[in-house]
């Protein structure tokens, strides 16, 4: 948790940063619109236990199907200081499923009313061809089978040329080797991952988006690892739906594999 308030601190500081040039142009400290805004939804879950395989369960009778109904709040909130600059928060209020109870007698991994905390990050323009994001993230390759995980990451994006491209660089959260206290932190057994990626329009409806993406896991000492994956989607969407083609390809090093390569099509 301590890692993850590490994270958060950092993100807050990292959008005043970004503030800081839009501030001294405008000399208003206060904020010009806030906007909140989020998803409301109540779920229903039914499941049938029956497969081909009629192994007793251990948890209940083979075949009995299990369900849940539940409620889920997504908050949002953008915090606009001027065109150039602005603070975006993202939290999560569930799932606060209707059979639990209610007053938190139970453990904390069985209490229905958790607030965790998903997005904090402050975004920025340096010009018209410039776009900056820092902080606390959910960063996604475009084809979303190898990347998609809230991070702590700093992303630039370049408007000039033919095509956007976007630099990103992130560190993923972690407790378990580095210990809760943050002056246990370092940044030999940390997973890095770094991007290079684009975005664009080649015909009416038609799309095209890859990256190169290289991850860094240092999380085990003396087992470091990596892994390169270029990644490429290309999509043609209507108004009301999308049909899209997603290849990556993995190549790198692992714990016990060496030059480990797949390739990947969904």
């Amino acid at each position: 948790m301590k890692k993850i308030l590490l994270h958060f601190i950092l993100s807050f500081f990292c959008g005043l940063v970004l503030l800081g040039p839009a501030g001294a142009q405008e000399k208003e400290a206060e904020a010009k619109e806030i906007k909140i805004f989020g998803e409301f939804q109540n779920i229903l879950r039914i499941q049938s236990d029956r497969d081909f395989d009629d192994t007793e369960p251990a948890y209940h009778p083979y075949g009995q199907s299990v369900g849940l109904m539940a409620t889920y709040v997504n908050p949002k909130i953008t915090l606009t200081f001027n065109q150039e600059t602005s603070i975006f928060y993202e939290g999560e209020l569930g799932l606060n499923i209707w059979s639990r109870d209610q007053d938190g007698s139970r453990a904390e991994e069985s209490q229905p009313f958790i607030l965790h905390h998903r997005q904090l990050f402050g975004e920025g323009k340096f010009g018209p061809a410039v776009q900056f994001r820092a902080g606390y993230q959910y960063l996604e390759d475009p084809t979303g089978l190898f990347l998609g995980h809230w991070i702590g990451a700093l992303n630039a994006t370049f408007l000039t040329g033919l095509v956007p491209v976007s630099v990103s660089f992130g560190q993923f959260p972690d407790q378990t080797h580095e210990g809760w206290n943050i002056d246990e932190n370092n940044f030999f057994s940390d997973i890095f991952i770094a991007s290079l990626s684009t975005d664009t329009m080649i015909r009416d409806r038609w799309s095209i988006s890859g990256g190169l993406f290289y991850l860094y896991d240092g999380e085990e000492v003396d087992h470091a690892g990596w892994i390169l994956t270029p990644t490429v989607r290309a999509a043609y969407a209507r108004a009301s739906w999308e049909v899209g083609w997603d290849v990556a390809f993995q190549y790198g090093e692992v714990q016990h594999i060496r030059d480990a390569g797949h390739f990947l099509c969904w």
